[in-house]
């Protein structure tokens, strides 16, 4: 189908009588564009609408899908490829865990799994068009308030109203403009819409303000393009219905061709108006029967109203004679009969009507009482049999279907029944004989002339309890002698080659009954269990995905999800086994089958995490969360992927939803506070770990980590009262003891401290970290040479330990080692490029410094301003170099700087007299910058 907007001739735009220049040109451009966005972002919620409207059938829905991005087609996307975020499944509602789709899989996704209705479930509300953007190509962008009222077939949340944003490309093709939706997201509200603004000063020449104050007035172009707008659809709607009118006077005149082509053409200007696909639909089933005029059509009519009439089919007689008197409405003689039908269907419904509401017993005093005034009746006697059945009664039921039977031997509904009969009591019994008894009631119906070759298949069925599936296929084949264009015999017998592992012939049956039916849902769930069966596992999804969209029963959904199982327990198996390679080859399969099956992707998430493949294992996890919201366990493992990749603030909102829906898991209590621990945020550390210590209040771990979080947070008697508390539960906890010796020296108690570091080392906590926090100690009490061998044994212990050779050249300094601090640092430098940040340019600042290296001194502390512009120690810095250089004045400036943070002390100063200062310390304003700014 063409796009519409190519069969009208669009909407003369306004003109400015005597004006027409570029502002003109825009506010005509803005309005036309304007308009045809909020317009294609209609059509968008039409084709949603007509795409979950049951009475679309599976080819009409993939036509109208593949035309909305055809180029040939009636075009409102760009193209098949451009992005729509996901909105089909509910758990999506907002920008957070986006999930983009193609739009060809997302409108294929929505024909699969929204539920079909036959009213309108998907609107559009509160249509708001943005500015027009002029980048590197003209953009409007359309907001939107999507509302779907129907449900998803497989997620069971209902759908809430969401926040959209259509993004429409335009192009300007001659006088007009094309218009085409490029992505649809979800609204995020830290990217909001733009809109028109009118500026205070449009800065027009005076002789022009009448008409030029209005180009930039967005009001004028909202009005042009409502003006616009409505000229445009009042044209579509009488184009449209004009159409119409032409193909139902033609259709009336059974001029079909003519007809169809007037539909047609409404269908090109509407395509999402389904009068027009139904007509058409309707002509060429009259086409294709080959009856080509109402004679025809009444005579077939009758003949079939007569015979189901014979059958006793009287609703079905009713409609037959109904078509007969559609054809033909001067036929008043239809009339009488139909009303018959009428009364004889009440009359049988109000004794029915007991049955199916389940009062059996009520039921057959009811069927009883009529029986005993019309004993002919076989209906009467199949009734009750029915009821009795329904009780358990079943020597009275079988009586009763015998009794119809002979009273006509030819009452097929009667011979089906009690030939249902005795195949459950086969069943039931474990007896083959009920068996060949429903064979001979099939066989009996299958004598009656114009009986529906579906007998054969339930035959066929019978033989194969029997395990003779070749007698089944000799019935199924015999069947569809007398119905070539039978689709159902078709998949039976398909499905009795492929018990036979008979797959060629399985796949021609499959193959013409989905050629003859292409609604038949059980015809694609055959060829895909088929394909399962031969591992052409996307094939099979596909197909299964069709019998989905053209409705399929409960017990194949369920014969579905048992094959989605059947893989997911071959790959839990293959994952016990550790045999990783097979487990992740059958979940996938599962997924395939049913991307929405939440365990698959768990156990996904599961496997890509023992490979530490972490982002791929959090991908997993999220798929798994997206298809069930509630899924606790999912939570978990993503927040510890996270934890592990150190996105902490995202492992913190996965720990908080885990215990959301699993309260009480300590693991993600703990996991919330390692991730609060990575972010420096250790009061909230604390109360995380603390919720675990509450629950768990004898778990020396969580006591050494609740410990270390409240030594983090400078609370150093409680941290060692903890690790108290964790050795006191294990006594070789080497960790706590570890800690507990960091704790130990913040109180500037070294020598509990070093008692604490060496016991952990005893206990094979690592030897370097031990010696590295010795060494600490001993810097802290200013014993710099003790603290210089600690570090060097740490270093020994690890020649990359780059953190230790930063410490070390801070006592190395201390001593005055200057030459070696200034080894280390460079060491540190060469192993982690990291510890290159401000702090470490102005120590290397300061050592040269010490050396009198002035001007390499004064190169460090420019590139520790470079990194930190504000780095009080740096400005010192200058300010002694300068002071070194005996430039007072410029000194004096730097001094000034450094004083002004407030950061530099007066122990500072002090020390620094005999060396830095010398040359300036005595000046009267420097003593004025330190009795201002220097506390002592």
């Amino acid at each position: 189908m063409l796009r519409s907007a190519t069969l009208f001739t669009f909407i003369s735009f306004i003109s400015f009588s005597g004006f027409v220049n570029a502002q003109d040109l825009e506010i005509r451009d803005k309005a036309e564009i304007s308009y045809k966005a909020e317009l294609l972002v209609n059509e968008f919620q039409n084709l949603l609408n007509v795409i979950s409207n049951e009475d679309m059938t599976l080819t009409e829905t993939e036509e109208i899908i593949k035309n909305s991005y055809d180029v040939n087609g009636n075009r409102i996307f760009l193209d098949a490829e451009i992005t729509v975020e996901d909105d089909i499944n509910p758990n999506n509602v907002g920008p957070e865990n986006v999930v983009d789709a193609s739009v060809e899989k997302y409108l294929k996704d929505f024909d699969l799994f929204y539920t079909k209705s036959p009213d309108f479930t998907v609107t559009f509300s509160n249509v708001k068009v943005s500015k027009i953007y002029n980048k590197d190509f003209f953009l409007a962008r359309v907001y939107f308030e999507r509302e779907f009222t129907s449900k998803h077939n497989t997620v069971e949340i209902p759908y809430n109203k969401v926040e959209r944003v259509a993004d429409i490309k335009a192009i300007k093709n001659g006088s007009q403009w094309e218009t085409y939706i490029i992505s649809v997201t979800f609204y995020n509200p830290d990217n909001p819409l733009e809109f028109e603004e009118i500026p205070e000063d449009t800065g027009v020449s005076t002789t022009t303000t009448n008409i030029s104050s209005l180009a930039y007035d967005n009001t004028e172009v909202q009005k042009e393009a409502k003006r616009l707008q409505e000229e445009y659809l009042k044209e579509k709607e009488a184009t449209y219905n004009d159409a119409i009118k032409r193909g139902d006077i033609a259709f009336e005149k059974e001029d079909y061709q003519a007809a169809i082509d007037a539909y047609n053409e409404a269908r090109d200007i509407d395509p999402f108006k389904i009068y027009a696909s139904k007509r058409v639909n309707e002509i060429n089933r009259i086409i294709t029967s080959g009856k080509f005029n109402r004679e025809e059509l009444y005579q077939e009519a009758i003949f079939n109203g007569d015979n189901s009439l014979k059958a006793r089919a009287y609703e079905r007689a009713k409609n037959f004679y109904l078509l007969a008197l559609k054809q033909k409405p001067n036929e008043t003689w239809l009339n009488e009969k139909i009303r018959s039908l009428d009364n004889t269907i009440r009359s049988k419904a109000n004794l029915d009507s007991k049955y199916f509401a389940g009062d059996y017993k009520e039921a057959i005093k009811d069927y009883s009482k009529v029986i005993r005034k019309e004993k002919e009746n076989p209906e009467y006697y199949l009734g009750r049999g029915k009821c009795y059945l329904a009780i358990d009664d079943r020597k009275k039921a079988l009586k009763d279907f015998d009794e119809a039977i002979a009273l006509d031997i030819n009452y097929i509904d009667a011979l089906a029944t009690r030939a249902e009969y005795y195949v459950s009591e086969a069943q039931r019994e474990n007896d083959d004989s009920y068996y060949y008894k429903a064979i001979e009631d099939y066989t009996v119906i299958l004598g009656i002339e114009g009986a529906d070759p579906k007998y054969n298949n339930e035959r066929a069925m019978v033989k194969l309890k029997l395990k003779n599936p070749d007698g089944a296929i000799s019935d199924l084949t015999e069947a569809l002698v007398k119905n070539k264009e039978g689709a159902e015999l078709l998949a039976s017998r398909g499905s009795v080659y492929m018990s036979k592992n008979d797959y060629t012939n399985a796949m021609k049956d499959f193959n013409k009954a989905i050629e003859l039916d292409p609604e038949y849902s059980v015809a694609y769930y055959q060829r895909g269990v088929l394909n399962v069966k031969m591992d052409r596992i996307e094939k099979a999804s596909e197909d299964f995905s069709k019998a989905r969209r053209a409705g399929l029963e409960d017990q194949y959904l369920n014969s579905i999800k048992e094959i989605t199982l059947d893989f997911y327990n071959l790959g839990k198996n293959a994952f016990t086994s550790q045999n990783y390679e097979q487990a992740k080859l059958y979940f996938d399969k599962a997924l395939v089958i049913d991307p929405y099956f939440s365990e698959g992707w768990y156990e996904m998430g599961q496997l890509y995490a023992l490979e530490y493949n972490r982002e791929e294992a959090i991908k997993m996890y999220s798929n798994a969360i997206q298809n069930d919201i509630k899924y606790g366990e999912a939570y978990f493992e993503r927040g510890t992927m996270k934890l592990l990749i150190e996105d902490f603030k995202g492992a913190v909102f996965d720990f908080e939803k885990t215990n959301e829906i699993l309260p009480g898991k300590v693991e993600a209590l703990l996991g919330m506070g390692d991730a609060y621990m990575g972010l420096g945020e250790y009061s909230n550390a604390v109360l995380a770990y603390n919720r675990a210590y509450k629950q768990n209040s004898s778990d020396p771990e969580i006591m050494n980590r609740l410990g270390y979080a409240l030594y983090k947070n400078d609370s150093y008697k409680e941290a060692i009262k903890l690790f108290d508390e964790a050795i006191k539960e294990n006594k070789i906890f080497a960790e706590a003891y570890f800690k507990r010796g960091m704790a130990y020296a913040a109180t500037q108690d070294f020598k509990s401290a070093i008692k604490d570091f060496d016991e952990a080392v005893s206990l094979g906590y690592e030897a370097k970290m031990a010696n590295f926090e010795i060494g600490n100690a001993y810097q802290l009490q200013g014993d710099h040479k003790k603290a210089v061998n600690y570090y060097t044994d740490a270093i020994s212990l690890d020649p990359n330990f780059a953190e230790a050779y930063v410490e070390r050249a801070e006592s190395n300094r201390a001593n005055e080692d200057f030459n070696d601090a200034i080894r280390d640092l460079l060491d540190a430098a060469r192993i982690e490029p990291t510890v290159t940040d401000a702090e470490y340019y102005v120590t290397m600042g300061m050592l040269h410094l010490d050396l009198g290296l002035n001007q390499d001194a004064d190169g460090y502390f420019s590139q520790a301003l470079q990194l930190d512009n504000d780095n009080p120690d740096a400005f010192y810095g200058k300010a002694c170099v300068y002071s070194q250089n005996m430039n007072i004045s410029e000194a004096l400036v730097w001094f000034k700087k450094a004083f002004e943070s407030r950061k530099i002390t007066g122990d500072q100063i002090k020390d620094d007299q005999k060396s830095y200062l010398r040359n300036i310390k005595s000046e009267k304003e420097f003593k004025n910058l330190v009795k201002i700014y220097i506390k002592n």
